[in-house]
């Protein structure tokens, strides 16, 4: 089962609220600052931040020990302005895990609640666009970030229908997690999306799966013009 966990910030709107109106820098300084942090921490264990919402994040947590993650979300408690809520949750698909720690989160109003976790392969799945940053030549840089905001919705909705989770990146990077029965799925979004690529690593652990995908991406990258290549799958264990 893929291992998920959804982190809130509680009573974080409220707390907003109290600091003023001119708080809006007060705010993204925070949320920029914590997210920076809980991201260095949760990879130095082997897992991966999606800031989502900011007041809330989803952490995969595939091959992470639960007693490395409590101690992160300790240390983590200390730097935010609200308490830290946290629940981990199984699910046959990253998307399904992810309902399922939202839902106990809600219903069982813990503060800590933890599911034990079959360990599995997961799959991340790193996309990007050819000849994307060229547009900048031909139109404005916002109407770039609108264009790469598109592709953004197109494939979160494709792939949350696969079961995936996915977030943007970056210039025109957008990363997925899917589980490994949906690979040949994702080889056939990225054939119908021109100009689309995709780096698939497969591990038993979070941030090897991300290393992977990044190599097979750079492969991509580099033998553009001599093959036709815009996917490639390289899966290995720590």
């Amino acid at each position: 089962m893929v291992k998920i966990g959804v982190l809130k910030l509680e009573g974080y709107r409220e707390w907003t609220e109290s600091i003023g109106f001119d708080r809006e820098w007060i705010i993204q300084t925070i949320q920029a600052n914590m997210y920076k942090w809980l991201q260095e921490r949760i990879s130095r264990i082997n897992g991966f931040v999606i800031p989502l919402r900011y007041d809330y994040m989803v952490l995969i947590l595939e091959g992470v020990d639960d007693n490395d993650v409590l101690d992160v979300i300790e240390n983590f408690s200390s730097l935010s302005p609200v308490p830290i809520r946290l629940s981990i949750g199984c699910g046959k698909t990253p998307y399904q895990a992810q309902v399922i720690a939202t839902n106990r989160l809600v219903e069982n109003n813990c503060m800590i609640c933890i599911e034990e976790c079959k360990p599995m392969e997961i799959v991340a799945a790193h996309f990007d666009v050819n000849d994307f940053s060229s547009l900048v030549n031909k139109l404005s840089v916002y109407d770039t970030y609108i264009e790469v905001e598109k592709l953004c919705i197109d494939l979160s909705k494709r792939i949350q229908k696969l079961g995936g989770i996915s977030q943007y990146l970056g210039g025109d990077n957008i990363l997925a997690f899917v589980s490994i029965d949906v690979i040949e799925d994702i080889k056939k979004i990225v054939d119908s999306i021109p100009g689309l690529k995709v780096g698939i690593g497969v591990s038993n652990n979070t941030r090897k799966a991300l290393e992977n995908a990044a190599r097979a991406l750079d492969i991509i990258r580099r033998n553009r013009g001599k093959e036709n290549i815009n996917y490639m799958v390289i899966q290995s264990n720590e």
